[in-house]
């Protein structure tokens, strides 16, 4: 198993990828999500999941745009769930493309 460390976004969050024999897990992807595309290609992994730990713009700003680019299942905490469901964030969700 690996993890590789890319600050992203304006507040250099740090996304983590996590791989093991070929396939990975991203965790908050808060920024341009172009070096974990790369990062992906060149070690030949397939991203399974995309996880976010919490609701807040620096955690989530990438996700839309690397799921979009691989497929992968994007994933959010249980206790976020009434989150999701609020007008406000349903609106910037929507704007990103994530929802």
């Amino acid at each position: 198993m690996s993890v590789a460390v890319f600050p992203l976004g304006p507040l250099e969050t740090n996304c983590y990828i996590v791989s093991n024999e070929g396939q990975a897990v991203a965790i908050d992807v808060g920024g341009d999500p172009a070096p974990v595309s790369k990062y992906l290609k060149e070690h030949g992994l397939e991203l399974k999941a995309i996880c976010i730990t919490h609701m807040h713009f620096d955690h989530l700003y990438g996700v839309a745009a690397l799921a979009a680019e691989t497929h992968a299942t994007v994933y959010t905490p249980e206790k976020d769930k009434a989150c999701v469901q609020s007008i406000y964030i349903k609106m910037l969700l929507s704007i990103s493309g994530i929802f």
